[in-house]
């Protein structure tokens, strides 16, 4: 199953830069872009949409990383709680249990 996931993304990221490269081919008129005051290179339009394009997934990625970051912590709290009680379930079946019921220790 790993090999196939390896497969399947290698061969995305190989589709994605076609297209990438393909589109900036296409939509090659030079633009020059002021950010923030600052003139920036003058490429073109398409290099310019498949980065801004790359910039949001990836700022989108990083974003929804940290919101996760909560739930993850809280995941492997929870797991460490369940296996001390594990522990406990298991020490308490085989402690023997006296006539009143109740473990002796």
């Amino acid at each position: 199953m790993s090999l196939i996931k390896k497969l399947l993304l290698i061969s995305a990221v190989v589709l994605g830069l076609i297209l990438g490269v393909w589109f900036s081919v296409e939509n090659s008129a030079p633009l020059s872009v002021v950010l923030l005051g600052m003139p920036m290179p003058a490429l073109s339009s398409g290099i310019w949409i498949t980065g801004a394009l790359l910039l949001g997934a990836g700022l989108g990625y990083l974003v929804s990383w940290f919101a996760t970051l909560p739930l993850k912590n809280e995941n492997l709290s929870l797991k460490r709680k369940i296996k001390r009680r594990d522990k406990e379930l298991e020490r308490l079946r085989k402690a023997p249990l006296s006539a009143g019921g109740s473990v002796q220790e």
